[in-house]
């Protein structure tokens, strides 16, 4: 049997670098597609926190909520406070 000439076997590397290029692709979207559902999870999550704590907020519109979050979690006592829960929750 004849060995592959040079040519066929640049051909043969190039299909194999082909494959293995779409194989690394498919993992990297199939990664992104993951996080992507852990990030809808997280905001699915923190949205039903925050209704629970405050039903008001339900009758915000998206702008309102965000105006009132930021006038409000802006200030010294919320920045206080969340250092407080974050050290708390470093220490269980």
């Amino acid at each position: 049997m004849a060995k592959k000439s040079i040519i066929e076997q640049i051909a043969q590397a190039e299909q194999e670098k082909q494959q293995l290029t779409h194989q690394v692709e498919k993992i990297k979207a199939r990664d992104r597609q993951v996080e992507q559902k852990k990030r809808t999870r997280r905001l699915i999550e923190k949205g039903a926190i925050l209704e629970s704590v405050s039903p008001s907020l339900l009758s915000l519109s998206n702008q309102q909520l965000q105006s009132y979050l930021q006038q409000v979690l802006q200030t010294e006592q919320a920045e206080k406070a969340l250092q407080e829960v974050s050290q708390a929750e470093d220490t269980e």
